[in-house]
């Protein structure tokens, strides 16, 4: 059977896929539990309310209860969608202050994105068990990533990892039939990345708090 490209990720710069034959994986399929989600478990305010301390503790001063989470227009890609098997959801919410012409700038955004596999009655294709698809996905991520410390006690497993130019850190995790990932990013003057450090922090703090409230649901 000839491989086909499977986007995983996008992260910044980084464009990250696998290859996937569409044969069977040794240990996914019937062993798996029924979808914990059959429908997407949050709407971006829910998610962003579910983390406000994550993101206080993140923004710091800039952190401001009243900014709005933004859904950011998703840009379809025809060939991919095709075979898509899951669901998206995208949040942004972004704090700032200061001015860019005069140097001034000092910003937080945060990125939540979650991937909600669905059955292949629900979506049409070949694979039947999303929970399986999921799993494949988050480990596959996983092996192809640099600077990765594993969380095998962040919902059903995740991990953190940096981006290979170290200017993106993220966490990804799994509950069930869905992928949840988070991006944080900020800069206290234009053009200075905020430290990698505190990036990767905040991404594990908010994904764990995220966890926490969707397990619930």
């Amino acid at each position: 059977m000839t491989p086909h490209r499977r986007p995983i990720v996008r992260l910044g710069p980084v464009v990250l896929t696998v290859f996937a034959t569409g044969c069977s994986v040794v240990g996914l399929g019937a062993d798996y539990p029924e979808p914990r989600y059959s429908a997407m478990p949050v709407t971006c305010a829910q998610a962003i309310d579910s983390v406000r301390g994550g993101l206080a503790a993140f923004a710091g001063p800039l952190y401001d209860p009243a900014v709005a989470v933004r859904q950011p227009e998703q840009v379809g890609d025809p060939e991919w969608d095709s075979y898509r098997d899951y669901e998206q959801l995208v949040c942004e919410i972004d704090y700032r202050t200061g001015d860019p012409g005069d140097g001034t700038l000092t910003w937080r955004q945060v990125k939540l994105s979650f991937d909600r596999y669905e059955t292949a009655a629900q979506r049409g294709t070949r694979r039947a068990d999303p929970v399986g698809e999921a799993t494949e996905r988050l480990a596959g991520t996983e092996r192809v990533q640099d600077n990765t410390q594993h969380f095998a006690d962040l919902g059903d497993g995740g991990f953190a990892w940096d981006s290979f130019d170290r200017k993106s850190a993220a966490v990804m995790f799994r509950l069930g039939n869905m992928l949840v990932m988070v991006i944080p990013s900020g800069a206290d003057a234009p053009g200075v990345p905020l430290e990698l450090t505190a990036r990767r922090t905040a991404a594990e703090s908010i994904a764990r708090e995220l966890a926490a409230g969707l397990a619930q649901r």
